[in-house]
């Protein structure tokens, strides 16, 4: 029996391996995959279709070296063949809030344009649960694109009381840049080359990751700040660039970029694509309250505890973990969550931004997840409205 194959497609990066792996194998990022999605959504489908195509190619059980037959290429620059068809069950992961149309087009195009023989589709978070070892908690999961929190009871979803928000990595990458041209450094996000006398985004990707840090409070941060203003040393420092150039990172750089996750007033585009305001969270504290009243017992009480799994590459950010602590042992915070339980916060894995992707190839893997594939027959019989009966 041919092993299901695990696609987790990002904002940024996407991800796929054969299932019972414990790493993917295949991996694509940078600017073909944000011409295929923003925000978690599919928005380009054509862009879309190249890049699931490329991290399928090196897994095509086959091989497209048959005699007779030019070879075609996974997407356009790439060398690796792509012989058309990956008869091999296939697990999606997609966002939270994900329309069931976008749903129905990327079943259509791997039955129809890959040929897989089974198709299935999973919330993030549910994935990422997974990889914790639980099937009971909430999930905040901090991407590239988006960040959401969301509530699962023995595995199945509370949409009810999840929550998205519609800003992530990028936004403190971007956030960053701006700052850097305050200063008087150009820097270019769009740009995938070197540029003379500009950052590009690799650049800037690195100075936030090497230099960038979420205060342990708000006060920490405004008091930093003010200081700076007067012109008192203590939160400058510098970064060295590969050519040598040193350029000056003040407070708002390194510490001001993530404060945007505790508390922004405007998101990026201003609503969910689920077009409901009740589904929009202004910050990662105020989601993760909201979704810890879908977390309940079976007699309606609420726990004791409530396990908290931080899943997403944007979680790597330093200082995150232990301001968000800080931020939901508050008073305030406290009195929004039902019960006043505890927190309990947990790693959903070492490397946060696999977690979806290992999720998946844990479950796909097992005896029991045969029934929730959508098999080839059913979409035959059906069409993509197959999808709704065994993916919700």
């Amino acid at each position: 029996m041919i092993r299901a194959i695990v696609v987790d497609s990002g904002s940024d990066t996407c991800r796929a391996g054969w299932a019972g792996h414990t790493r993917p194998t295949q991996e694509r990022y940078g600017a073909a995959v944000r011409r295929a999605t923003q925000r978690g959504y599919v928005e380009n489908w054509e862009a879309a279709a190249q890049v699931w195509r490329s991290v399928l190619a090196p897994l095509d059980p086959c091989k497209s070296q048959q005699k007779g037959i030019s070879p075609k290429f996974a997407c356009e620059g790439s060398t690796v063949p792509w012989s058309g068809l990956t008869p091999a069950p296939v697990l999606l992961s997609e966002t939270l809030f994900n329309s069931t149309r976008n749903r129905e087009r990327a079943a259509a195009f791997f039955f129809e344009h890959v040929g897989v023989t089974g198709f299935h589709m999973q919330c993030s978070a549910q994935l990422s649960l997974y990889t914790s070892g639980r099937t009971s908690g909430c999930v905040l999961d901090c991407g590239a694109g988006s960040s959401s929190c969301a509530p699962i009871f023995e595995g199945y979803l509370l949409p009810q009381h999840a929550s998205r928000m519609e800003y992530g990595g990028q936004d403190v990458t971007a956030q960053v840049a701006d700052e850097l041209q305050k200063r008087g450094y150009a820097t270019s996000l769009k740009s995938c080359g070197p540029t003379f006398g500009t950052l590009t985004p690799a650049q800037v990707e690195e100075i936030k990751k090497e230099h960038c840090f979420a205060c342990k409070t708000a006060e920490k941060y405004a008091e930093m700040l003010t200081s700076e203003l007067m012109g008192v040393a203590g939160g400058e420092t510098e970064a060295k660039l590969p050519d040598g150039t040193h350029i000056s990172l003040g407070a708002a750089i390194r510490f001001g970029a993530a404060e945007q996750l505790f508390c922004r007033s405007i998101t990026a585009a201003g609503r969910t694509r689920a077009g409901s305001a009740s589904a929009t969270a202004s910050s990662l504290q105020t989601a993760v309250n909201k979704a810890s009243w879908g977390v309940y017992d079976l007699d309606g009480s609420p726990p004791h505890v409530i396990d908290l799994v931080l899943a997403g590459g944007t979680m790597r950010l330093k200082g995150l973990q232990e301001r968000l602590a800080h931020e939901l042992a508050l008073p305030g915070s406290k009195k929004s969550r039902p019960g006043y339980p505890a927190l309990r916060v947990a790693w959903s894995h070492e490397s946060p931004e696999l977690a979806t992707w290992i999720g998946g190839s844990i479950i796909a893997q097992l005896d029991t997840f045969n029934n929730m594939w959508v098999s080839k027959q059913e979409y035959e019989d059906n069409g993509p409205h197959s999808l709704r009966r065994k993916c919700f």
